[in-house]
């Protein structure tokens, strides 16, 4: 929120960021998934939900929480990854092997970042 204009403009982040403000406690539109929050082993933030695997140890824990709410979901809802690279480059297969889905929008460009700042 620190980053968009509640009202709504000017950009699509911006009408979707409305989009959510207007609609959260509609149960018509959304749909509350409680999760248990916890400290992984290094002490960070993170969720009981979240798959226990070795490869996602690093996974950044201010995403954790879309990971853990699409594992324990009763339709296994896609997440959609737009803007980072490392989801892509660091932790897919995890993700996979984890049952997680993740669709990435602009997926040949993700690879382009990540690659130059990780190769």
């Amino acid at each position: 929120m620190n980053k968009l204009d509640q009202k709504g403009q000017p950009g699509l982040g911006d009408a979707f960021l409305k989009w959510v403000l207007t609609n959260q406690a509609n149960p018509g539109k959304v749909e509350k998934i409680p999760v248990t929050p916890e400290q992984d082993a290094d002490g960070n933030e993170s969720y009981e939900e979240f798959p226990n695997h070795s490869a996602l140890s690093s996974f950044d824990p201010s995403d954790r929480i879309f990971v853990a709410v699409a594992a324990i979901h009763h339709e296994n809802p896609p997440i959609l990854q737009a803007a980072d690279s490392k989801w892509l480059g660091l932790w897919d297969e995890a993700l996979q092997q984890a049952g997680i889905i993740v669709e990435y929008l602009c997926k040949d460009e993700l690879q382009q970042i990540f690659d130059n700042k990780f190769s």
